[in-house]
């Protein structure tokens, strides 16, 4: 049997949360180049800070989701000469 390589080309981006000097939540993102899965992580690392300052944390997820989506549609533009799914339904 012959040996293959394939390579998977992705950028990833990750986000922290903090609340004054404590890191509340974590956030990354890997959004495949070529076709394959993207995948995004949050993970709470202070429960308690996050349930008092809730609303504003879900306001720098919801930021952080925004970019990840640009991210996405970039590369939805560049793999497909300029042209997003939302474009081609309008």
């Amino acid at each position: 049997m012959a040996a293959e390589l394939i390579i998977n080309k992705s950028l990833t981006a990750t986000g922290t949360v903090k609340v004054g000097d404590k890191t509340v939540m974590s956030l990354y993102a890997e959004v495949s180049t070529n076709g394959g899965n993207d995948r995004i992580t949050q993970s709470i690392q202070d429960k308690d800070e996050f349930n008092r300052n809730k609303k504003e944390i879900r306001a720098q997820v919801a930021e952080f989701q925004n970019a990840v989506w640009e991210m996405q549609d970039s590369i939805t533009e560049e793999m497909t000469g300029g042209t997003t799914e939302d474009e081609t339904q309008k």
